[in-house]
């Protein structure tokens, strides 16, 4: 009998270190695991765990909400240095209207 979920599994594995291997990084496993885990699906996934009679604390399934946070203000950041240095004549209003976008 084929345990699909073992097979799910390897596939996930390797998935997770070949995108790794494509960055060009070093990133540690469990970090990349965690920045493909939404706060929703990780949230859904308690849940389902709890239903079932699981521990929960054993899970250990860490979101992305704070990567994507801290990810936000680099982007804006980033953002706000490239329209000052390329466009220096660019109103500072105007630089701050288009970080409020994202």
């Amino acid at each position: 009998m084929v345990n699909w979920g073992l097979i799910i599994l390897r596939n996930y594995n390797a998935e997770l270190f070949a995108f790794g291997k494509r960055l060009n990084e070093d990133i540690e496993d469990s970090l990349l695991r965690q920045a493909f885990v939404d706060k929703a699906y990780g949230n859904a996934e308690r849940i389902r765990q709890e239903e079932l009679g699981l521990n929960v604390e054993a899970l250990n399934l860490a979101d992305n909400e704070f990567m994507a946070a801290e990810g936000l203000v680099i982007l804006q950041n980033h953002l706000k240095f490239i329209l000052a240095s390329e466009f220096p004549k660019f109103p500072h209003e105007g630089i701050k209207l288009v970080k409020r976008v994202f």
